[in-house]
């Protein structure tokens, strides 16, 4: 039988995780601002697999949007823009400053309400 002993359910350091978010087991979000612009509103829209940690990811899923993120992943300082769908495989390193996005409309909302885009 394998030592459980040290596995714990997944978990957000900074509040309850949104109902519809998966994470695995030694799995852990950090950051007040993971879920600020987490609109989701589908069943499982974040699912997060095992052993990874996403420290200081924004999760930017609209209302009709699904990410997917594998097992023994590390983003840092992140943010994952989402409309529809987001697949991240295992074993994914990202780090600072580091945007991935399914769509340009949301990109180009964001930088234009930063004032890095004017037109």
């Amino acid at each position: 039988m394998a030592d459980t002993t040290l596995l714990q359910s997944g978990y957000w350091t900074d509040g309850e995780l949104p109902a519809n978010v998966r994470v695995g087991l030694n799995t852990v979000i950090s950051g007040n601002l993971a879920f600020k612009r987490f609109y989701a509103q589908r069943e499982a829209a974040l699912t997060i697999g095992e052993h990874s940690t996403m420290a200081g990811v924004h999760f930017a899923v609209g209302e009709e949007g699904r990410v997917e993120i594998g097992n023994y992943c590390y983003f840092t300082d992140a943010v994952l823009l989402c409309e529809a769908e987001l697949r991240i495989g295992n074993y994914v390193v990202m780090g600072w400053g580091v945007t991935i996005a399914d769509t340009e409309r949301i990109f180009i909302q964001l930088l234009r309400q930063s004032g890095l885009l004017t037109r």
